[in-house]
């Protein structure tokens, strides 16, 4: 499914990442092309799985909030302060730290994709509400409820 999309693409990611910075740094223009290409395979691999991954990992009631919410934090924590990163970690004489944190972005990102399935359990059967409390919704008790609405 997604999943193996997403974390075969951030380990190719993780592994390639250092090396292909070590090339774009010692290549000229046109042979610039290939290590951008693999760069724009990998991402783009990455990115066709993605949005299916998130729709799977919120019920229908909490989707929309729920995806906007996680990515756009996650562009903020990650690609917000991406650029400010590597370019401190632009050092003459070590063209991969970039690389090395992307590396280390793309393992967090395998394991937060096999946490996933976990997670996604907890939040089908149940739902938290704003402080934190658990409801339950199991189609047994909510028809339970409907039958105690109508009696009423």
């Amino acid at each position: 499914g997604p999943s193996r999309v997403i974390i075969t693409s951030a380990l190719l990611m993780a592994i390639f990442s250092p090396p292909l910075f070590i090339w774009l740094s010692s290549c000229n223009d046109y042979d610039c092309i290939l290590p951008q290409s693999m760069f724009s395979i990998l991402t783009a691999a990455f990115g066709s799985a993605l949005p299916v991954t998130l729709c799977d990992a919120f019920p229908a009631e909490i989707r929309y909030t729920g995806i906007a919410f996680s990515y756009n934090a996650a562009q903020v924590v990650f690609g917000g302060t991406a650029p400010i990163i590597a370019t401190e970690l632009v050092v003459p004489g070590k063209p991969f730290l970039p690389g090395l944190y992307l590396s280390v972005v793309a393992i967090i990102t395998v394991v937060a994709t096999l946490v996933l399935p976990t997670v996604i359990l907890f939040t089908r059967d149940s739902l938290l509400d704003v402080k934190g409390h658990i409801h339950r919704n199991s189609a047994d008790s909510l028809e339970q409820e409907h039958l105690e609405l109508r009696t009423i």
